[in-house]
């Protein structure tokens, strides 16, 4: 969920639902056990969900950091207000105003495109990212 709050940085109110393959599952740096001034008595009500989140604990002041239910956590985002998961990101008005097109779809502006091709042309992509 975070790295550091260093220095005097404050991380209140977060839910992490995150599976972090090779790290910390909430906070991802030693500082949390270094000096509790400047680190964990700065991180007020932040959570892990028991069966969803998934990662390591390894420094003291992590294991500390609550795990909740699925239930509670639902509870609490509400409660809290946040929208993160129904927050959607529209195209910046840049990249309309510079022509800017997404990589995955550059191919389709070729002559002769074809849909039906479509796994080859993300395919080739792969191969020859020099065109992307």
């Amino acid at each position: 969920m975070l790295g550091t709050n260093w220095a005097l940085g404050a991380i209140e109110d977060n839910i992490t639902m995150m599976k972090v393959k090779t790290g910390e599952m909430v906070f991802g740096h030693s500082d949390i056990d270094a000096d509790d001034y400047f680190t964990y008595s700065r991180t007020k009500r932040n959570y892990s969900v028991e069966g969803v989140s998934e990662g390591k604990k390894t420094f003291n002041n992590s294991r500390k950091i609550p795990s909740i239910s699925l239930a509670e956590a639902e509870q609490k985002i509400e409660a809290m207000g946040i929208t993160a998961d129904k927050f959607t990101s529209s195209k910046p008005i840049e990249d309309t105003l510079n022509h800017l097109v997404s990589k995955d779809d550059q191919y389709k502006a070729i002559t002769g495109y074809d849909a039906t091709r479509e796994l080859a042309y993300r395919n080739i992509a792969k191969l020859q990212p020099f065109l992307q």
